[in-house]
């Protein structure tokens, strides 16, 4: 069973260590690169609802890549503008 949990991590009798992840960046720029990439996926979604409204039978899918395109982009600008 996996564990986010470090103290969960070790099975019983398990001489294993935790592997460590070494970290890149910290502060402000990784989290600008993730929000700009939030913000790209956005526009991504955007950019394939026209697509998809035309296609007939894949009208759903325009109104999900619609509303998950409004969600990520306002995420992105209003997280960015907030930095």
């Amino acid at each position: 069973m996996w564990s986010f949990n470090p103290e969960e991590y070790h099975e019983k009798g398990s001489d294993r260590q935790r592997p460590s992840i070494s970290s890149i960046g910290s502060g402000a720029m990784p989290t600008t690169i993730t929000y700009a990439i939030e913000l790209a996926v956005g526009l991504g979604c955007l950019a394939g609802v026209p697509a998809a409204w035309r296609g007939g039978r894949t009208r759903w899918l325009a109104g999900i890549l619609l509303v998950a395109g409004l969600a990520a982009v306002l995420h992105a600008v209003l997280a960015l503008a907030g930095r």
